[in-house]
Formats: structure tokens, C-alpha cells, sequence
């Protein structure tokens, strides 16, 4: 994977390399000229001038463009820059199409990322070190071989973690603390989630936020598995229901080992003896794990604890309601409690510790809040706690990269 630090290229001076640039951008993206004039807050004619390099494009408008299309504003005048596959576009084709309300949240998180960068960057945090190391496997021939490699790297994981066999308390957190951040989004019913491994920016795992937090939860180990096995493909999108593809059998067994540990799961059923698994015991378990109880019934089954025939009676149960009733009978909440909004958050607070070093104005600070749905008002009354802060201490050489 490329480094965050990379530097990038020389700068195109000229309006209509710069154009044609935009143009191959936008087709690229699937998008027409009067959707790109809408980001831009112009007239479609004008936009066609620009593509043509009649018009010049201004700061605010390079700005608007490089959050249409999900890129640093840097890089859309940069001789480097790769145009053949555009980072957003991969997620605009008639195969993965997305909506615009999903394409519409990933711009907004690709462009905190880059934010976010720009502010470790400043205050020389380096993120690079944290991201777990990378395995580089072949694709999987077998379903057996699938399962192993994912059970294998989820053990060796949490070892490497020192997690034991106790539960994870906060799968977000894991994540953020190797340096990938973690986030909920709207997302097409058929789609679980998503891994994103961005040549500057690290690696984003997204998740379906109409899915229940257990799902959700059990979504962050998997995507966290292709950041493990798959990210020097850049973008992954995982399927809600695929269980032939051997990548995500991969990515599903790592999951379920990486939450619910082998041993683990056998101390905690040990003494059932000979019984079958009840109901009540897969509940308990979806509680201990804080995992869905369909994960536990499948888990179950995949460590040898219950038969096929078994398996399909407690999935039975669990489709006609039985399961939400037992969690209810024994008091077990079944609400989970995962950090969704850190990788955000973590952006307004190394805004204010910039700022309180004298590294970002106050007008960078506002623009920055603003990316989190804060309003100028509120930052406001937030920095009179820090202390006057002199504007002309801060670098001017600053880039804005965001869109008003």
C-alpha cells in the first residue's frame, strides 16, 4: 500500500489539459454535465466550458470538484495523477451501484479522512505504523481452505492484540486503534459493507446502518478481515447474503473466531454434556459475544457443537420469533454499545488541539466543525475555554481540501 506521505506531483498549469482532465472525471463517474454543475454551484453551460478549458477553474471550484469525485484537490492538478480508475467511481458501476445518498456519505468520509490526515500530519502523528500487518494470500481454491486461512489469521490477530479468549468490548475501537476508521452509512439493502484502502488517506471499513448493531458489530470484523487479506485491492464491497464466494467465506470465518473464540465457546458449553443446544443457550452466548444469535447458531455449527438438523431447528426458531422472546424472557439486552462516530469525532478534536497550538486559524477551525454538523456558534463558544489564538502565527501554506 502506498504511503500517506507520499508526495505528490507537479501541478498542470494548463486550463485545457485541466478540462479534458474533468471531463474523462466525470464520464468516468457516470456523472452528467448538469450533476456537476449542481456541486459546483454554476450553469451546466459553464461546466462544458470549463471541459473545454474556455473557463478558468477557480480555488472553490477545484475544491467542489475534488469532493464530487471523492479526490484531493491536489491531485485532480497533478501530472501523477492516475486517471484510469478514479478511487469513487469503482463505486458507481451498474454492478456495485451504489445510490447517490451512499455515494453522497463516502465523499463526505473520504473527505474527513483526508482532513483528518492533514491534521495528524500537522501535529506529526503518524498513522502509517498502526494498520495491522498485511497477509498476502492467494484467492482461496476451497471452502475448506477459506475457512482455515480466516480461523488462522483471527487467532493469530487477537494474539498479536492480546485480547485472550475474553470478549471484545468495542469492535470500533480495535479498528481505530490500528489506524482504520470505522463508520456507519446508508447503504443498498444488499450490501453488508465495505472496505476502502485509499492510497493516501489508510483504510476506511464502512458498514449498513439499517442493519442491527449485532450485525453491524459482526460487519466491522469482516470488512476488518479484508483490510487483514484484501486491501491492496483498494475497494471491497461485501455482499448481505453471499456465502459461495470464498474471499467472504474467508472474511466470515475470520469474523466469527475473531468474536467468538474457539475455546471460549467451548468453555462455555462445556457443561451441556450430551445434551442438544437450547434456545436459551444460544442466547446466552449472543449475549457474552455480543453477537447476533444467527452468527452463534452458524458458529456453533461450524466448530462441530451442534448438527445440521440442529442448526436448522434453531434457525427455525429464531425466524419465527422465539429467539427476540427468549433474549426478553431472560433479561439479556440485546443493544450493544459501539463507538460509530469516533472517526469523526477524532477530527474535531485534533482541529481544537491544532488550533490551540496555532496551527490552524480560526476560520479552519469553523470549516472543520462544520464537516461534523457543527455550527460556527458552537465552535465559538467551545475555543473561548482554549485561549486567544493569534491568526497570523498560523501557516498560510495550509491547503483548504473541503467543500463549503
Amino acid at each position: 500500500m502506498l504511503s500517506r506521505t507520499q508526495p505528490y506531483g507537479e501541478a498542470i498549469m494548463d486550463w485545457r489539459t485541466l478540462g479534458d482532465r474533468l471531463r474523462r472525471l466525470r464520464e468516468a463517474h457516470g456523472m452528467s454535465v448538469e450533476e456537476v454543475a449542481r456541486h459546483l454551484r454554476v450553469s451546466p453551460e459553464d461546466v462544458s466550458q470549463m471541459e473545454r478549458g474556455e473557463r478558468p477553474i477557480s480555488g472553490s471550484d477545484l475544491i467542489r470538484l475534488a469532493y464530487a469525485f471523492g479526490e484531493d484537490p491536489r491531485d485532480l492538478v497533478s501530472e501523477g495523477f492516475d486517471e484510469e480508475e478514479p478511487f469513487l467511481a469503482f463505486f458507481r458501476r451498474d454492478s456495485h451501484s451504489l445510490d447517490e445518498e451512499s455515494v453522497e456519505a463516502l465523499r463526505r468520509y473520504l473527505a474527513i479522512g483526508r482532513e483528518l490526515i492533514n491534521m495528524e500530519r500537522l501535529l506529526g502523528i503518524d498513522h502509517d505504523a498502526d494498520e495491522p500487518p498485511a497477509r498476502s494470500l492467494p484467492r482461496p481454491r476451497t471452502k475448506e481452505e477459506a475457512i482455515n486461512h480466516g480461523e488462522r489469521a483471527a487467532y493469530e490477530e487477537r494474539d498479536r492484540l492480546g485480547l485472550g479468549m475474553s470478549p471484545i468490548a468495542n469492535m470500533t475501537e480495535v479498528l481505530e486503534a490500528q489506524g482504520v476508521r470505522a463508520a456507519k452509512a446508508p447503504l443498498p439493502k444488499s450490501i453488508s459493507g465495505m472496505t476502502l484502502a485509499h492510497p493516501r488517506i489508510g483504510c476506511f471499513v464502512i458498514v449498513n446502518e439499517a442493519h442491527p448493531p449485532v450485525r453491524r458489530r459482526f460487519s466491522y470484523a469482516h470488512e476488518y478481515a479484508h483490510v487483514i487479506f484484501d486491501r491492496q485491492r483498494g475497494r471491497i464491497i461485501s455482499p448481505a447474503n453471499e456465502r459461495h464466494d470464498l474471499v467472504e467465506v474467508r472474511a466470515n470465518a475470520f469474523a466469527a473466531h475473531f468474536l467468538m473464540p474457539r475455546d471460549a465457546v467451548h468453555r462455555l458449553v462445556r457443561r451441556r454434556k450430551e445434551r442438544d443446544i437450547q434456545l436459551y443457550d444460544v442466547a446466552h452466548l449472543a449475549h457474552h459475544f455480543n453477537v447476533s444469535r444467527i452468527a452463534v447458531c452458524y458458529h456453533l455449527h461450524s466448530l462441530g457443537l451442534i448438527s445440521r438438523n440442529r442448526l436448522d431447528v434453531l434457525l427455525e426458531q429464531e425466524r419465527e420469533g422465539y429467539g427476540a422472546s427468549m433474549m426478553r424472557f431472560l433479561e439479556l439486552p440485546e443493544s450493544i454499545h459501539e463507538d460509530e462516530d469516533a472517526f469523526p469525532h477524532q477530527l474535531l478534536s485534533l482541529a481544537l488541539e491544532a488550533f490551540g497550538e496555532g496551527k490552524i486559524s480560526r476560520a479552519k477551525l469553523i470549516e472543520l466543525a462544520k464537516m461534523i454538523g457543527r455550527e460556527a456558534e458552537d465552535v465559538d463558544r467551545i475555543v473561548e475555554g482554549i485561549g486567544p489564538i493569534d491568526d497570523e502565527g498560523c501557516d498560510p501554506a495550509h491547503l483548504r481540501t473541503t467543500a463549503e
